[in-house]
């Protein structure tokens, strides 16, 4: 389990099989990915409440179903079983790398034994660009929230500079870039990027993703390429919104 919370306007996190001593506190189950507070209030993940926003959330046997009948492309002739199976061996390496930057960042990368061997490139690589981009205090997976909106989701990377504030930035492994994907990091940025500093009451940047793209073929030599994001805080903030003005409603109903 990981627990969050705040303690003399600074956020606190831990892995924790018991909750902190602390008069609220948050909670992200590592094997369901699901979040509830110290008040008993669960909250909606912001990846899943994004993609209802669209109004498509991902099933991943709907998905396959159909992409098994494509004509043409990468899909062609594979059964929904293998399409699923691809997708979830994508999503290990995506973990591995996110597991790799989180170690360097902690500090443990170069203590761990032949597992990081993989990703000794990629580390080297974020090790060269952080050093020209960010400030030295930087976290990874770091667990954000929005109690009145009730959401919650965990940042790839935040970082913080004295005389700038915090700025929020992602980790991809895309196949391949393409405008619908870039769209979706930027919103979901935007929005940790106001739910950072709704909870800390401090300035945030929009950074951008740090792609390693088509890692997932390469497994080694794809390089760090960083694409810039444009800020969709103006966005995020009318849905937000909106979605409080929903739950007031609710507990109205629910008086």
């Amino acid at each position: 389990m990981i627990y969050a919370y705040i303690q003399d306007g600074r956020h606190r996190q831990i892995n924790s099989t018991t909750p902190p001593d602390a008069d609220w506190w948050i909670r992200r189950d590592d094997v369901d990915h699901s979040y509830v507070d110290s008040d008993g209030c669960v909250y909606t993940s912001v990846t899943r409440w994004l993609e209802e926003m669209e109004g498509k959330p991902f099933d991943a046997a709907v998905e396959a179903a159909r992409l098994s009948q494509s004509l043409t492309g990468e899909y062609t002739g594979k059964s929904p079983e293998q399409i699923v199976a691809a997708w979830e061996d994508a999503a290990v390496v995506a973990q591995g790398l996110h597991a790799a930057i989180e170690s360097y960042i902690n500090n443990s990368f170069y203590a761990t034994s032949i597992q990081g061997l993989p990703y000794v490139k990629q580390v080297e690589q974020f090790k060269a660009w952080r050093a020209d981009n960010l400030g030295e205090h930087v976290r990874s997976e770091m667990l954000l929230w929005s109690r009145s909106a009730l959401l919650a989701g965990t940042a790839d990377l935040v970082s913080w500079r004295d005389d700038v504030g915090a700025r929020i930035d992602d980790i991809k492994t895309w196949k391949i870039e393409d405008q619908y994907r870039v769209r979706e990091a930027s919103r979901q940025i935007s929005l940790y990027a106001l739910m950072l500093g709704d909870m800390l009451d401090c300035d945030v940047t929009i950074g951008g993703v740090l792609l390693w793209e088509n890692y997932y073929n390469l497994r080694v030599g794809a390089e760090l390429r960083f694409i810039p994001i444009r800020d969709r805080r103006g966005e995020m903030m009318s849905l937000l919104r909106t979605r409080e003005n929903q739950r007031d409603k609710q507990r109205e109903g629910q008086a």
